[in-house]
Parts: C-alpha cells; structure tokens; sequence
C-alpha cells in the first residue's frame, strides 16, 4: 500500500491497494477451495503410497529372479523380521543353495534391502521367496498385498 501526498492535484491524499475487507475475501474463498480439494488430494496420496510399496515388492521379485539366473544360483526374497513383510524386506543370494534356511550374513551376499511398506497388509504371506537358477520360483509360495482400509 503507498500513500502519497501531492498537493494541487485532483484526488490528493487517496491511498491505493486493496482494503482489509477484500483481503478477507480471499483469504475466506481460499480456505473454502483448500478444504474442498483436501480429501481428494489424501486419497490420492493413499494410491500413491500403494503403488509405491507394490512396486518396490515387485521390483524386489524381478531383482530376485534376475539375480538367479545372473549367478546360476538361489536367491531369496524374505522379510526383515520374520514373517512381517510390511517391516522391510532384502533380497541376498544363498551360498548353501537353501531355500528352507533364513539369512545368514556371514556366507550370504546381500543384494539389496528395502524399507518399510507403510500401509501394506500381505495376505498369505510365505516366510520368503526363493528362485532358482533358472529364475523358477522354489519356495513353492506367492504373496499378495492389499491397502490398509484407512
């Protein structure tokens, strides 16, 4: 806001800009349009998360089987803590050729480990994944995730 002051002029001493009571105005009409697009921008961020966390699990899988063939050798897919998917997962390639034995860092290569799916549910979750030097799956077991209901 500016105030200037010439005298002799035609409309001298006016000030310019907006008043307090347009200022309100907008604030007021932007508050509504903030509070009608908020729950749509939740639920989108709800499917992004989604998409996110089962594309990680699939690109963990793919990475799995890939890995198989590139070392002639077993790869798992197993979770961080036992039997929680949703904690984080790795994948490492088996030196024993085991698919029945868990992790064990001291003969196991890690390949690569993964956070956190936040708001995962896996259904009929196996206790890993394991594939074949031919990149056939040996677990005998498959995984399927659904959205929290939030």
């Amino acid at each position: 806001m500016s105030f200037s002051y010439h005298p002799g002029r035609p409309g001298a001493g006016r000030m310019s800009g907006f008043t307090m009571i347009e200022m309100m105005i907008v604030v007021a009409m932007s508050a509504v349009l903030v509070a009608v697009a908020s729950p749509s921008f939740m639920a989108t961020v709800r499917v992004n998360r989604l998409d996110v966390s089962s594309g990680d699990l699939r690109s963990a899988v793919m990475l799995a089987r890939s890995e198989a063939i590139k070392r002639s050798g077993l790869v798992i897919v197993e979770p961080l803590t036992s039997g929680v998917w949703t904690g984080g997962f790795r994948v490492y390639a088996d030196a024993d050729q085991d698919p029945t034995n868990s992790d064990n860092s001291g003969t196991d290569r890690l390949v690569r480990q993964m956070a956190s799916m936040r708001n995962i549910v896996a259904s009929g979750a196996p206790q890993r994944l394991a594939f074949n030097s031919r990149g056939e799956n040996v677990s005998l077991a498959a995984l399927s995730a659904n959205r929290v209901p939030t």
